[in-house]
């Protein structure tokens, strides 16, 4: 606001006001103004201060509008979002203090922040508010921006709550729940609590690990996942570590048996040792998901009864015996067969093949008597192709043949009869 005491308003003003929101001057007695009432100390200072000031003219300039916008007010009273500054192309046609439309753009999303709506009619009763019909414009550089408060309310989300074994690091159960975004809760609390499995419970301060921590209150967010740890009770951890002990124990001594093995391949060794290792982790496994100490004894004696039935690599002596075996096994069907071949022949005497077949059994009981007596792999594998080589050489003798042995048995004997005689003689 400026005033001018004489001439016309192109001479300089007597005085300049800034900020001037409201003024009332009132002329006196001729030209003198003599009550001045403002919110400007400055202009009601200059008149009280010289009653003789007076102004002819008295000029008020236009007071410009500042920036408006509005911001977002959730159910629970709290800001939401980033304020938003409504765009006005022609701040000149406006006033402090007049209605500015609200544009629609900025009572929807994305303007509204994720997880919110403008609140409906229902949700204002409940929150005892009730939404602006414009926003305020205010003047530049007093209220600049000028905000209005827009009410939202939060959307209804998912979230999902993990219970992890405070020992194990591992979640044994997972519950999903349903709530507004950005409502406080407790997981403590029995809605929670009462969701956590059979067995375990909420773990207290003492009982957590070193780094864990119970975070109990939370503001819900869309698609959250929250953790609740949580522990068993104390003689079920003591239980399950003993059980846990004792296979262990059982592993460790079949190991040590395992590698007492003289001259066993140490492929087979370490096959051994894996068998033993995987009945254990086995066995620990079945006993963290046995929930009572009746269900872990169970547990640990099973994982114990199949570590111990690991079968142990084989040694010298065993090899030994399963090369005797095979050896015998070879003997007996060569015999076999080449009893069938003998039998099956037509061009020979009943006799001859009786005796032949005679024969190829005494050569195998010779050849599995042979691989008894052996005493290395290798002389077992040298007696028992020896061994085939005679079943197989085994053949009747002709009716040539029969007769030629018949005369040369007679003559022997007649030989001999001639002899014995005359020796009595």
């Amino acid at each position: 606001m400026k005033t001018w005491n004489v001439g016309n308003m192109s001479d300089t003003e007597s005085a300049k006001f800034e900020g001037v929101k409201n003024a009332k001057l009132i002329g006196g007695s001729g030209i003198q103004i003599n009550l001045v009432e403002s919110d400007n100390a400055d202009l009601v200072n200059y008149f009280k201060g010289n009653p003789t000031n007076n102004s002819r003219r008295i000029v008020v300039e236009r007071t410009p509008i500042g920036e408006v916008g509005v911001r977002y007010i959730n159910q629970l009273g709290e800001v939401v979002g980033e304020q938003q500054i409504i765009p006005i192309a022609d701040k000149d046609a406006y006033y402090p203090g007049d209605n500015i439309v609200i544009p629609d753009a900025l009572l929807t999303n994305p303007a509204i922040p994720e997880g919110y709506h403008y609140a409906t009619a229902e949700e204002l009763i409940a929150m005892g508010k009730t939404q602006p019909e414009y926003a305020i414009a205010g003047e530049k550089g007093v209220e600049d921006p000028k905000i209005t408060d827009i009410y939202v309310h939060s959307d209804k989300v998912d979230y999902t709550v993990n219970f992890v074994n405070v020992l194990t690091g591992e979640a044994v159960g997972t519950s999903a729940f349903n709530d507004y975004v950005d409502v406080t809760i407790k997981l403590s609390e029995s809605n929670y609590t009462d969701k956590i499995p059979d067995g375990y419970h909420y773990a207290s301060a003492e009982e957590l690990k070193e780094g864990q921590v119970q975070t109990d209150e939370i503001k819900v967010a869309k698609d959250g996942i929250y953790t609740v740890y949580v522990i068993e009770a104390k003689e079920i951890i003591d239980a399950r570590n003993t059980a846990k002990a004792e296979v262990q124990a059982a592993a460790d001594k079949k190991i040590g048996e395992i590698n007492k093995v003289v001259g066993a391949d140490p492929e087979e060794v370490q096959a051994a040792i894996t068998n033993v290792n995987t009945e254990k982790e086995a066995g620990f496994k079945a006993i963290d998901d046995s929930k009572t100490t009746a269900d872990i004894t169970t547990a640990k004696d099973a994982a114990i009864d199949k570590i111990n039935k690991v079968a142990l690599p084989k040694g010298e002596a065993e090899k030994l015996a399963d090369a005797k075996a095979k050896a015998k096994a070879e003997i007996d069907q060569a015999a076999k067969d080449r009893t069938e071949e003998i039998k099956a022949m037509d061009n020979v005497s009943d006799k001859a093949i009786e005796d032949a077949v005679a024969k190829v059994e005494e050569e195998r009981a010779a050849g599995n008597k042979a691989v008894d007596e052996a005493t290395t792999i290798e002389d077992v594998g040298t007696v028992k192709v020896d061994a085939i080589d005679k079943i197989n050489k085994v053949t009747p003798k002709t009716e040539a043949e029969e007769l030629a042995d018949a005369k040369a048995k007679a003559k022997a004997e007649i030989d001999q009869a001639a002899k014995d005689r005359t020796a009595a003689i």
